[in-house]
């Protein structure tokens, strides 16, 4: 039996999309929820240095899956997954700055007073760039960011601004390649093979149609023929009639 993997894509295409984000969705938060309850079985002594924040970013890599699944197709899930790396990555590296190196030039007095205005200027050009660009996505995790990196850093003194969002970021963005992984590897569906399966379709009913037609046409052209054919019978009796009407009898 020959094998045909379009034959198998297009099979694979016709599964719901509800049943597609399901899977995907259960399998991305069964993985970062078990390893977060795993972090916390690490003895306490070794847990108080980093274990808390790790299990932080995998609550942080389990949301940013849900949200990520909201798309079956491929080519839409990777474009979700480029907008929210992006805006990850600049938030969380903005957030580093303002933090580690903004407040530095500032009295202790307006550290706090300096990072809530830079926090109305990053909502402020967020929206901005989401109307220019349209990135959406981006900014929404760009303001995010910012502000899990800037006062995630402020309310825990023993943990830099860079740890923070190394772990904050890391943990988004490592939700986001496992959901793309899983979008590839769990039940693909992509728009070319969408629009094979249509295109399919349509040539059938295509086809369809076409018998229809030239079935119809065959139909008409008989009644036609079987009707010349009766008008020529009568009309040869008609004429058969008067001449015998007109002999002398």
């Amino acid at each position: 039996m020959a094998f045909s993997s379009s034959g198998i894509l297009l099979k694979v295409s016709q599964v719901p999309d509800w049943e597609r984000r399901a899977i995907r969705l259960s399998l991305g938060l069964v993985f970062f929820t078990t390893l977060g309850l795993t972090l916390w079985a690490v003895p306490e002594q070794y847990r108080e240095e980093w274990g808390d924040e790790v299990v932080q970013s995998c609550n942080w890599a389990g949301a940013t899956c849900a949200v990520v699944a909201a798309s079956p197709l491929i080519g839409k899930v990777a474009q979700l997954s480029y907008e929210r790396t992006l805006g990850t990555l600049t938030g969380g590296l903005l957030g580093f700055l303002v933090y580690d190196y903004g407040i530095m030039l500032l009295p202790d007095s307006l550290d706090h007073v300096f990072m809530v205005c830079c926090a109305a200027i990053v909502g402020f050009v967020s929206c901005w760039l989401s109307n220019r660009f349209k990135l959406d996505a981006s900014m929404r995790l760009f303001v995010i960011t910012f502000l899990i990196v800037t006062f995630g850093a402020d309310r825990r003194d023993s943990k830099s601004a860079m740890g923070v969002a190394l772990l904050r970021t890391g943990g988004i963005v490592c939700g986001v390649l496992l959901m793309m992984g899983l979008t590839i590897i769990v039940l693909p569906k992509s728009a070319t093979i969408e629009a094979l399966r249509e295109m399919k379709n349509g040539l059938k009913l295509l086809t369809e149609l076409n018998v229809m037609v030239w079935t119809s046409k065959h139909e008409a052209a008989e009644q036609l023929k079987q009707a010349a054919l009766k008008a020529r019978a009568e009309a040869a009796d008609a004429a058969a009639a008067a001449a015998t009407a007109a002999s002398p009898a």
